[in-house]
């Protein structure tokens, strides 16, 4: 009788010598792959997050413009509010913070996740020159020193891109063009 061993093919190391990975230059070439799509793509998601950040900013400013001529005319009370190119932020006059009732409702718009950049703000009434504070009268019209307003603009940017709102002079409602 022939032993179990005998019976059976020898195994060969044949398995050992087969591929088990990459070689250097297989991993090199999907490294430069992944480093020249990285280089193409990068520029334009940060171009695309730059634009994102300056419409949202402008969307704020013209909900808060808004909403300061709302409060004005529920409450038949004038409200100001005032823009601060220099330290890059506005506020909202005698409002109070949303998150903190003893502070003052201000808004720093180089702050957070998407900061944005001040560039003009024009309020002009009849008569005046260019104001930074716009207020609306109890019956939320826009004025610039008592004066009824003729234009008002806020333009803000993020990297490259600007985002402009505007407030019509007869409504007050402030809008993103």
């Amino acid at each position: 009788m022939k032993s179990v061993s005998s019976r059976m093919p020898l195994q060969t190391t044949r398995h050992w010598s087969l591929r088990c990975g990459f070689t250097l230059p297989e991993i090199l070439v999907v490294v430069l792959i992944i480093a020249l799509s990285s280089s193409v793509a990068l520029p334009r998601y940060t171009d695309y997050i730059h634009g994102h950040c300056a419409t949202a900013a402008a969307h704020r400013i013209a909900s808060e413009l808004n909403m300061a001529r709302h409060d004005a005319r529920t409450r038949s009370i004038n409200r100001k509010v005032q823009f601060n190119i220099r330290q890059n932020r506005y506020e909202m006059v005698g409002m109070k913070a949303p998150d903190d009732p003893s502070a003052h409702y201000r808004v720093q718009l180089d702050e957070g996740i998407c900061p944005v950049t001040l560039i003009t703000v024009a309020f002009v009434g009849d008569g005046n020159n260019e104001q930074r504070t716009v207020e609306f009268d109890m019956y939320g019209r826009p004025t610039v020193q008592r004066r009824p307003l003729i234009s008002g603009t806020v333009i803000v940017e993020s990297g490259s891109h600007q985002a402009v709102v505007t407030i019509d002079p007869v409504t007050g409602e402030a809008k993103v063009s």
